[in-house]
């Protein structure tokens, strides 16, 4: 192979030739590296990278890093004890190794737990019950944590003074891994709640040592365990070990493991580099191309052998026999300054804002997948043979082949990016020479000092009466809001339409589990002041009509607002709603977007009578995955734009690709309105690479304030886009100037002012996934995502939301991460619609954020087809989806803090779409929810408090080019409230257009209105708990 081509190889010696108790241990340890291989080669090789995000992502909370170390030393400890226990009693019966049953009479002295037959594990404290599922301990127990901790206390007792300790046998290293890894997640499960309590964002090592010390002050035999101390190393003792034989070992498992596991080829890793790590093209002459090789080689082995150098050197300071996992961090620090993200993707020298470089996992992977990593620690042992390097503790080889790994990426794409810019056809020695010389160079510069990080504030009221009191109540049944949500037939058919890999064996799905259900929109339909419902589904949309006595009729059938298609016989997939006035008449029209059909346009005529003007608008849609869409003025003549935004052509069989900025979708379409319901198609992008996403959610806002509507672009499998306006037609993508650019798998695009500079900030709902049990071998942005279905259900979410504060200088505007929102035990986790209101009155925003996990389990051989005939779907028990509790962040003191359970809008269910208003005009906003496969949620907000409140309603001139919605403009209450007028926010989500306003104890109001078209007017002297409609350019109606 090509990795075997060179003259290094490795020579290893039989592990400490001696007899008696060393020949024991010695015997033990080969034990323990096999069990480690047995795991790996069947498993996939765990990086260090993968198994710290697999540890983040058990519970949601991540480890800090020194969290990250303690948690070794626990479980350390905690083996010594079990050994020092265990050795005790197998010797008084007179055997030379630990048995399981000695094994499980410690255990039964110390702790109480049991598996059950659902494979969940309780662990009993004296306090209470800890559960851990069987899917979290399966993928936990699948990464060699245990025994390599074991394995690390085998090698500690070489440098013990006094070892009298027996090994243990191969069956009980099995229950010894077990507890160890059990115990491990009760730890990691407990710091994660108490971290939650404390609106904590990771686990900090005092957190750990928190929940470990209340595991041993609840165990059963406290005083014992608490007693055993971890014992010091005898640095008078030398042993063999210092020359690495048993990392010498592991190395060589580690690539036999690599090979089982990958089969990895010589031409693919020889690609990898031209087209991934490089991106440059390889040398074809031969002579050429292995001078190249060795180059490439020797400059990893002189990097490595540095870094082993370093971290020996700290290891001798700090009067340790072993190299420790700090002691390389320390080194790693120095060498290769980087951060990693939730994706596993690293940044290396992250406080250089211009010279920083990020590269992707999957580019890390594929050349960990080589096991080139773990061969080049091998060449390096063997160059410092004589320089009396340190023994490597087990997890600080993990961490040592992870910096060889990621410098080797680095190496290979600086020496790209200069043989390129050197105008070079192929990689040559010179450019890795340069390359060598500016990674030396950012090293040498680098400020290793912590970059300061701005500081965010949000504006919270202080002028309330009291706290609120009371809580919100679900009133379907009163209100007569009965409406079901379910996909349409035609799409259900088609989930469940597999396609068979004979290659891998596997069923796999033919479209992304990415369906988010449909929109919902409030608005007043009949001109009667009181707000309508329309509520989006494949079973048939609804729309109810507000009775003005606490109940909604149901006209749906007469203003034919549904498209059934007679060749499917199935409901159209409806998704975005859009109430607005798209001729300007006064009366409200009704867009709807499909998938794979026509985009539905009615033109309301009045007295709740639809026209269909769908051919005259001609907005597509067939053939197509649409789903989100917004109104707005982008050319600001006067007439609301479309903008329509579309999923990948799953229908034709795209699926997305691992990519980081996924770019295999559909290309985003904006509608210029023509005037009479006649639209044309624009061009809308000066760089149209960056328009062919997965997208999510669509927003609009004036984000720089210029007096013109920006894009905001939700993308799934991608990086979100931010459209400038630059008031030619046309629009750029600036999200990296702005500072918004991370990657993202989003939801929804929440829009408000938080901090009150007049300037939008945005809410977004993302999801991280862990596909913990699916394979990629030598995986590149090229490579398709897998959604085999069995898989999937085992998924792994983490809250990954991101709150976007603005921050304006010198007319210039970036934004900022803001931390400014809590957690709670309820976190964000598969968020959809987010979006922000006052549901207090107290003059501030607060923040509703919808959660539910994807039906997954209707990829189910259990439910592979159903029908949605009226009739037939009577005798269907329909598919039930994971459900997530929804989470309501209430504006107090500066931070968003989570008070959902308080207000009794912590419902378990599978959210999708939103819309706030105030449906029997009390003065306070209510809610309607629109669930994913299942029943509409009405809830009236039923809190009470002294608050005053002010509803303002702008109606725009045509002739002075301002919609008639307003749509676009902005108002500022006292001077310290602003609000921009949205045909959409959230995720498929219509609110009122009219403004509703929290005032505190204020009762008087002066408002600034600033229109569209540039001109601002202030109005004083509105009275509180009023109605008001202004209209163009300044005049007031006041509303009964």
């Amino acid at each position: 192979m090509f990795l075997n081509q060179f003259k290094r190889v490795f020579v290893f010696i039989t592990l400490f030739q001696v007899m008696g108790l060393y020949a024991q241990q010695s015997s033990s340890i080969s034990d323990i590296i096999d069990k480690i291989y047995d795991l790996e080669k069947e498993r996939d090789p765990k990086c260090y990278a993968t198994a710290n995000r697999l540890e983040d992502f058990m519970y949601g909370t991540p480890l800090e890093e020194e969290a990250r170390n303690l948690k070794i030393d626990i479980q350390k400890e905690l083996i010594y004890y079990l050994k020092e226990k265990g050795s005790a009693i197998a010797k008084n019966g007179n055997h030379l190794k630990i048995k399981r049953i000695h094994l499980e009479s410690v255990l039964q002295d110390l702790t109480e737990y049991k598996l059950l037959e659902n494979g969940n594990y309780q662990y009993k404290l004296t306090t209470g019950t800890i559960t851990i599922n069987a899917k979290d301990y399966r993928q936990y127990a699948s990464v060699s944590y245990g025994y390599r901790s074991i394995l690390s206390v085998e090698q500690d007792l070489f440098y013990f003074s006094e070892n009298k300790l027996l090994a243990f046998d191969t069956e009980t290293l099995n229950l010894a891994n077990e507890y160890i890894n059990l115990i491990t997640l009760v730890t990691l499960k407990i710091a994660d709640i108490n971290a939650r309590k404390a609106n904590e964002k990771t686990i900090s090592k005092e957190r750990l040592k928190e929940s470990w010390l209340l595991i041993l002050n609840e165990s059963k035999n406290k005083n014992s365990l608490s007693i055993s101390k971890y014992p010091k190393q005898d640095r008078k003792i030398i042993k063999a070990s210092e020359n690495n034989e048993i990392l010498k070992e592991i190395i060589t498992k580690k690539i036999e493991a690599y090979t089982t596991y990958n089969s990895l080829s010589e031409s693919v890793f020889l690609r990898n580099i031209q087209v991934y790590f490089a991106r440059q093209k390889w040398p074809t002459d031969l002579p050429t191309s292995n001078n190249l090789r060795s180059y490439y080689i020797e400059s990893l082995i002189g990097f490595t052998r540095s870094l082993l150098e370093l971290s020996n050197k700290n290891s001798a300071e700090s009067n340790s026999q072993i190299i420790r996992p700090v002691q390389v961090q320390k080194a790693l620090h120095l060498f290769l300054p980087s951060e990693t993200n939730t994706f596993e993707d690293v940044t290396f020298f992250p406080n250089n804002l211009t010279e920083k470089l990020a590269i992707e996992s999957y580019d890390l992977d594929a050349f960990r997948d080589s096991g080139f990593h773990w061969r080049i620690l091998g060449y390096a042992l063997d160059d410092l043979a004589k320089e009396n390097i340190k023994s490597i503790d087990p997890n600080a080889a993990e961490q040592l082949v992870e910096g060889i790994a990621q410098f080797g990426v680095l190496v290979l794409r600086v020496a790209g990016e200069i043989s390129k810019n050197d105008a070079k056809e192929v990689l040559d020695i010179p450019a890795i020479e340069k390359a060598l010389q500016q990674i030396q160079i950012l090293i040498n510069t680098y400020d290793f000092t912590n970059v300061k990080k701005e500081v965010t504030k949000i504006n919270s009221s202080n002028n309330s009466s009291t706290s609120s009191i009371g809580k919100f109540d679900i009133v379907n049944n009163i209100t007569g809001v009965d409406f079901e949500h379910k996909s349409s037939d035609w799409l259900n058919r088609f989930i469940r339409s597999y396609s068979t890999s004979l290659e891998e064996n596997v069923i796999k799905l033919s479209i992304p589990p990415a369906f988010g259900g449909s929109g919902v929109a409030c608005e007043d339909l009949n001109n009667d002041g009181w707000m309508d419902i329309l509520l989006l589904g494949g079973f048939g949309n609804k729309l109810l009509i507000n009775q003005q006595n606490g109940s909604f009729k149901d006209v749906t059938q007469s203003t034919h607002l549904n498209a059934w298609d007679n060749d499917l016989k199935s409901f159209g997939e409806a998704r975005q709603p859009i109430i607005a006035d798209f001729d300007n008449n006064g009366t409200q029209d009704v867009f709807i977007s499909y998938v794979n059909a026509q985009h539905k346009l009615y033109n309301n005529v009045g007295e709740l009578q639809f026209v269909d003007v769908s051919n005259i608008a001609n907005l597509g849609g067939e053939n197509a995955v649409a789903g989100p869409a917004t109104a707005f003025d982008f050319d600001n003549d006067g007439l609301l734009d479309i903008y329509i935004g579309y999923f990948g052509n799953y229908i034709e069989g795209i699926l997305p690709t691992i990519r980081r900025d996924n770019q295999n979708g559909m290309p985003n379409k904006l509608f210029r309105n023509l005037g009479n319901f006649k639209f044309e198609e624009v061009d809308y992008l000066r760089d149209i690479s960056s328009d062919t996403g997965w997208t999510q959610a669509v927003g609009h806002s004036d984000i720089n304030q210029d007096g013109w509507q920006d894009i905001i672009v939700g993308n799934d499998f991608g990086v979100n886009k931010y459209y400038l306006n630059n008031q030619d037609g046309t629009f750029s993508e600036i999200s990296k100037q702005l500072g918004t650019d991370k990657p993202s798998y989003t939801m929804n695009v929440g829009i408000t002012d938080l901090n009150g500079d007049f300037y939008p900030d945005f809410y977004i709902s993302n999801i991280v996934v862990m596909q913990k049990d699916e394979k990629y071998v030598s995986p590149n942005e090229n490579t398709t995502m897998k959604f085999d279905p069995k898989k999937m259900a085992n998924i792994r979410t983490v809250e990954a939301n991101d709150l976007f504060l603005s921050s304006v200088s010198n007319s210039e505007i970036s934004y900022q991460l803001s931390d400014n929102i809590g957690r709670g035990y309820s976190a964000t986790g598969w968020s959809w619609d987010a979006d922000f209101f006052d549901f207090d009155n107290d003059g501030d925003e607060d923040l509703y954020c919808l959660n539910g996990m994807n039906d997954f389990s209707v990829y189910s051989s259990e439910n592979p087809f159903y029908f949605e005939r009226e009739e037939e779907s009577k005798s269907i028990e329909y598919a039930q989806s994971d459900r997530e509790k929804n989470v309501f962040f209430v504006n107090e003191e500066g931070i968003l803090l989570n008070k959902a359970e308080e207000f009794a809008l912590d419902l378990n269910s599978n959210a999708r779409s939103a819309s706030y208003f105030d449906f029997d005009e009390d003065g306070d906003l209510d809610i309607i929810i629109n669930n994913y496969h299942e029943k509409a949620t009405f809830l009236e907000n039923k809190t009470s408090n002294e608050n005053n409140w002010v509803k303002i309603k702008l109606i725009g001139s045509p002739e002075a080019k301002i919609n008639k919605d307003a749509i676009g403009s902005s108002i500022i209450l006292n001077g310290a409230i602003w609000r921009e007028i949205h045909s959409t926010t959230g995720y498929l989500s219509v609110h009122p257009k009219q403004q509703h306003f929290g005032l505190g104890i204020n009762k008087m109001v002066t408002l600034e209105v600033r229109w569209s078209n540039g001109e601002r007017y202030t109005l004083e002297g509105l009275k509180a708990n009023t109605s008001y409609e202004i209209e163009y350019p300044n005049e007031i109606t006041q509303k009964d």
